[in-house]
């Protein structure tokens, strides 16, 4: 018994080394070997053991005798190609899995191995899998003549391989299209940010040439204003756009009036048809006869500012007829709020760009003003992170129609809303203002702003600055603090400000627009907040409510 283990054992340790040959000897490459390894063994040893080997590699083999077609292979081989459980497969019934149309490679390697001795060549293959779903792979072949007539054949499937390949080159031509695009993008961008600059600049030089006469000034005067906010409207939707993709925008959801909302709007862009001198183009508020959805809870700066965009392009392209807005209830679960204007309309083709921040190229762009401003695409974010979705139908020549959804919630908080009407000029005559604020020029325009007021000021240029003369200076009515300064920034001025002088209320003025920008400053000690370009009469009105007995 002992005897018959050693000689089990010994002849494992022969029958692992033979495999270990093969499977080093990977796809035959030495193939004169191959029949005398054959000779020591019998058939069914043989087959067995190539495939094992097989198995090892992961591959398979064949043999294929050219005087009558006979197709002998390994297991392995028949599993590559969906046939398990077939130990036998005739000619035919390879070609329906292997189309010689679409393997040319396969067909000239097999006719050159009579002289060559060995080929190789990627064969496409189309598989019925166990599910009985069709499915391209593709294998790798190599050819050895094995006899003057039998040819042997290794495949190795590389179907993972090969699609990770076509996966790169498609993700290397996705990459190039959006450089490309992205390349015009940045051009049209960097046109469109000269286009108001030359107003700006252009008026301002010609104010400082040559005699005017009041009127002359008072319009350029008014060019420069509109194109200024132009601008800062660009800027603004390239820096909320890119707010929006790094997934750092906040919704704040609060109780808000849709009428109220859409009327003011009426008002805010029959004022701005009037500038524009659309005298032909109508402009509709179309609201329903139930009013039970008048009051919803959403973002409502954010709502306000999606339908300003729609209104926008509605009102620029549109040159006769109307432009009319509402919302109608879809379900009690969504609202859809639109804009319809009989203007200049958007081709289909155009239309599934509208959405996206990389359109298509200047010489096919319709809508520049729409490029320019990123508008669209900002509102199509923002509605999605509202709950809902926004679409477009258009024909060229005739209208458009955008609308969205919102989903319908109860109000659970009433809204304050700050209004911001014209005050008389108040008098602060005994009110000491300390401003801080490290660009000398913004400091002289608040300077500008106040001088009527007839308060004191005191400027400082950093954080730090403002810590020390709080706590030296015993008397300090208000604190006009910006935040991005050197040495100390406004934020950490504002708390240690409010260790040592609580009571002193301080407003903050910032150039940074994003909307949680508010909530930053007040969770810092600020008593409020306004951005940068200064409104004149929204400033006075902050400092008023502070100096109101």
């Amino acid at each position: 018994m002992a005897k018959s283990k050693k000689k089990n054992k010994k002849a494992a340790l022969i029958f692992s080394k033979e495999n270990i040959e093969i499977v080093n000897r990977k796809f035959f490459e030495n193939v004169e070997d191959i029949p005398q390894i054959l000779k020591t063994r019998t058939k069914e040893s043989k087959l067995n053991e190539h495939n094992l080997a097989h198995g090892l590699l992961g591959s398979g083999f064949c043999t294929y005798t050219l005087k009558d077609s006979t197709i002998n292979a390994s297991e392995n081989f028949f599993k590559m190609l969906g046939l398990s459980g077939v130990k036998k497969i005739d000619e035919s019934k390879l070609r329906e899995i292997i189309n010689p149309a679409d393997n040319e490679d396969l067909i000239t390697a097999v006719k050159n191995l009579p002289s060559i001795d060995e080929q190789g060549c990627e064969v496409k293959a189309l598989i019925i899998n166990q599910l009985g779903q069709k499915e391209t792979k593709y294998f790798k072949v190599n050819f050895s003549l094995l006899k003057k007539n039998i040819i042997l054949a290794s495949i190795l499937d590389i179907s993972e391989h090969y699609r990770w390949n076509e996966d790169l080159i498609k993700a290397k031509e996705r990459a190039e299209a959006a450089d490309s695009l992205k390349t015009t993008f940045l051009t049209n961008f960097s046109h469109e940010i000269r286009t108001p600059m030359n107003s700006i600049l252009g008026f301002t030089e010609l104010l400082n040439i040559g005699e005017h006469t009041p009127e002359q000034k008072a319009e350029y005067l008014s060019i420069i204003k509109i194109k200024s906010k132009e601008l800062l409207g660009l800027i603004d939707d390239i820096v909320e756009l890119a707010k929006f993709e790094s997934g750092e925008i906040t919704i704040t959801k609060t109780e808000t009036n849709l009428a109220k909302l859409l009327s003011d709007l009426q008002q805010e862009f029959y004022n701005e048809k009037e500038r524009l001198k659309k005298n032909q183009v109508e402009l509709f508020l179309s609201l329903p006869a139930d009013n039970t959805y008048n009051t919803i809870y959403t973002d409502t700066g954010r709502l306000h500012q999606v339908i300003s965009y729609l209104l926008d392009n509605a009102i620029k392209y549109t040159e006769k007829g109307y432009v009319q807005f509402g919302y109608e209830v879809k379900d009690n679960k969504h609202l859809i709020i639109f804009v319809k204007d009989t203007g200049i309309g958007i081709s289909k083709d155009k239309q599934k760009y509208l959405f996206t921040k990389l359109k298509y190229k200047e010489e096919t762009i319709v809508y520049r003003d729409m490029e320019k401003g990123l508008s669209l695409t900002i509102a199509r974010a923002i509605v999605e992170a509202l709950g809902g979705r926004i679409y477009v139908e258009s024909t060229q020549d005739e209208g458009s129609y955008f609308y969205f959804t919102i989903p319908i919630v109860k109000s659970i908080a009433a809204n304050t809303t700050e209004t911001n009407h014209k005050l008389d000029t108040p008098n602060w005559k005994n009110k000491i203002i300390l401003v801080a604020e490290d660009e000398e020029m913004n400091f002289k325009f608040i300077e500008a702003i106040l001088f009527n007021t007839q308060a004191q000021l005191i400027h400082v240029q950093d954080g730090q600055q403002a810590v020390e003369l709080c706590k030296s200076l015993s008397k300090i009515d208000l604190i006009l603090m910006d935040i991005k300064m050197p040495e100390m920034n406004g934020y950490d001025a504002v708390r240690e400000i409010k260790k040592i002088r609580n009571n002193v209320p301080i407003i903050a003025q910032t150039a940074y627009t994003f909307k949680e920008e508010r909530s930053r400053c007040i969770d810092a000690g600020c008593n409020d907040y306004i951005s940068k370009p200064i409104d004149v009469n929204l400033l006075i009105q902050k400092i008023n409510r502070f100096f109101v007995d």
